[in-house]
């Protein structure tokens, strides 16, 4: 009964998500069910969070029937969309030109022994995780101080307690960080919700199946847009980052805020390769997507509001090159509104200031002067300790070898997103007291981590347009 229950509260956002994907992705080529399921079952979790945090403000409690109403009903709306617009059942679950980019060529026996290799190394790392993950519970104080708890006080308290003669007004006492955004406490919630019990495992599965959704997700969109090789060897590297396995056995909010940047580079990519492949189209599609993943990034962390400047700054610098209206970005700003200002207007609603460090407003750390003593620290950690794989050398040598390339190409614009998401951690660290929890290396590694998934896949599109040129060959494949 307990797996029935915890399967239910997997499958609903997994299909809300999947449909949701695949309507908003259907004028787009090439993206196969599973790649549209590994990229909605974050947003799918996403929205039910969000959704639970607005039947909280409606003062709504969150019960197993409320909530799972909802889903129905998305469920069903989307269904009707499907039926208006004319899509079968066929065409949402089947390939849309289902081979990659790339043409097939000739296949070694070596060849085909490395991709046996790789291939199983990486499912018996996708099986360790999920064995870890369903089976070991959260263990780690920082993850129940700000997010564990809170998620058992919420689901006892069936809403997020705003009666302000309530002594635990919103979680005080329990919400360590009541400026934290709640998206990953409600993921915890919503299976608290469908168990019929806070159960200190089974609560926190999310991070495991989203450490298989970004490995699915890499290898999918890579595929697509390079070749076989390329996504598979990217997919194990960025399995076998240490620091993202343990994350994938925790309840920390690092690995879904990478998740959701990850999901938001490859949205942005369709947008800006479609015209190279001669798939320029309404491209409002993958905008809407692009920025429900961004307004997600803001939703389950505070430093998501990065990811919403960098992403935005780099579309709109897309569309001023391209002379394109701009009327065509509200698609992306309109999801980017609706989940981040109902948020951040609650906060400033209840007296909860969006601060940094023991809850010192930025303004106030901004004065203490420059610290540069950051910046050894960062790298010693980057190129010896905290093992990130081979991305940082990777990174930067494709961008030092291809820079003919990326500047002449739209890689550009995914080279702006991470770039300025780095200067920005950068100048955060440099400028405020948070250089704290970099010297005693409680904060860096893991924002770090959340663009690694990012530098993988930029490194990956580079060393194929390096590598192969514009016409790819796969010849890992028959």
């Amino acid at each position: 009964m307990m797996a029935m229950k915890l399967a239910y509260a997997v499958a609903i956002p997994a299909v809300v998500g999947f449909l949701f994907v695949t309507w908003w992705s259907r004028a787009g080529k090439g993206q196969s069910p599973f790649e549209r399921l590994f990229l909605g079952f974050g947003i799918g979790t996403g929205m039910i969070t969000f959704e639970m945090f607005i039947l909280g403000l409606l003062r709504v409690p969150l019960t197993g029937a409320v909530v799972s109403s909802l889903q129905i009903a998305t469920i069903a709306l989307l269904g009707y969309l499907f039926y208006r617009a004319g899509i079968t059942w066929h065409d949402i679950l089947g390939w849309r030109a289902g081979r990659p980019e790339g043409t097939p060529g000739k296949a070694t026996h070596l060849n085909r022994l490395v991709v046996l290799l790789v291939s199983a190394w990486i499912v018996a790392k996708v099986l360790f995780v999920l064995y870890e993950g369903f089976f070991l519970p959260e263990h780690t104080s920082d993850s129940w101080e700000h997010w564990s708890l809170g998620a058992k006080f919420i689901y006892y308290e069936k809403g997020l307690a705003l009666d302000p003669a309530n002594e635990h007004f919103f979680g005080t006492g329990y919400l360590k960080g009541q400026r934290y955004p709640l998206n990953v406490p409600l993921m915890q919630v919503w299976a608290s919700i469908c168990l019929g019990e806070a159960h200190e495992i089974y609560m926190k599965v999310w991070n495991a199946l989203l450490f298989v959704s970004l490995v699915g997700l890499v290898f999918c969109s890579l595929r697509r847009k390079t070749t076989s090789a390329t996504a598979l060897l990217a997919a194990f590297f960025l399995a076998s980052v240490p620091l993202l396995t343990y994350h994938a056995l925790t309840a920390y909010a690092d690995l879904p805020l990478c998740y959701y940047a990850l999901g938001g580079l490859i949205c942005f990519w369709d947008v800006v390769d479609a015209p190279r492949n001669g798939r320029a189209g309404d491209p409002r599609g993958m905008l809407a997507l692009m920025g429900t993943c961004t307004a997600l990034c803001a939703w389950t962390k505070m430093e998501g509001l990065f990811y919403v400047a960098a992403f935005s700054a780099a579309l709109m610098l897309y569309y001023l090159n391209k002379r394109m209206p701009l009327r065509q970005s509200i698609a992306y700003f309109a999801p980017l509104a609706l989940i981040t200002a109902p948020w951040y207007v609650f906060l400033l609603f209840i007296g909860v200031p969006v601060s940094y460090g023991e809850g010192k407003m930025l303004e106030e750390s901004i004065t203490r002067g420059i610290h540069f003593q950051v910046i050894p620290m960062i790298a010693e950690q980057i190129l010896f300790s905290a093992n990130f794989n081979i991305i940082f050398p990777a990174f930067f040598l494709m961008m030092v070898l291809g820079w003919r390339k990326i500047v002449a190409s739209g890689l550009k614009y995914l080279y702006a997103v991470v770039l300025s998401t780095m200067a920005m951690f950068l100048v955060l660290y440099l400028g405020t007291e948070t250089y704290r929890w970099v010297m005693n290396l409680t904060a860096v590694n893991r924002n770090i981590l959340t663009f690694i998934p990012m530098m993988y896949y930029v490194a990956a599109l580079t060393a194929h347009r390096l590598l192969e040129g514009e016409e790819t060959q796969d010849r890992w494949t028959e």
